[in-house]
């Protein structure tokens, strides 16, 4: 009798494994059928530039006018009315920004209020 119910747990063991592979079988087909082919196209846009429309804008470290003002070299970095920055990307209401300022390369947020963006071409196939 002993035989038997070592037997009978080995066979159990052996269909419990089966089955589970079964199960894990059907999950994977299934999440084959239900997925997009292939990976999702990631759109990536391009950087932008604009114009500042404001006499005089600080430039922030942070999304915020309670943020503190990016500093060169001790200085307030801001930008005059006419000049270009590149727009890296949005935050709200605001634009983290690429620029010159004093002849060197600064980053940082301005206010999208004052800068107005010079629209794109599309391009044609």
């Amino acid at each position: 009798m002993y035989i038997l119910h070592v037997c009978f747990v080995m066979e159990r063991g052996i269909y419990l494994k089966k089955t589970y592979l079964n199960k894990m079988l059907i999950f994977l087909l299934l999440l084959c059928l239900i997925l997009p082919r292939g990976l999702p196209e990631i759109k990536v846009k391009a950087s932008q530039t604009g114009t500042i429309t404001a006499n005089s804008l600080n430039v922030r470290s942070k999304p915020s006018t309670a943020s503190d003002k990016v500093q060169l070299s001790g200085a307030d970095v801001y930008l005059t009315k006419g000049e270009t920055v590149t727009i890296l990307k949005e935050d709200g209401d605001w634009y983290y920004v690429s620029l010159k300022f004093n002849g060197k390369t600064v980053k940082g947020y301005v206010h999208s209020d004052f800068v107005k963006v010079k629209e794109t071409p599309k391009s044609t196939p």
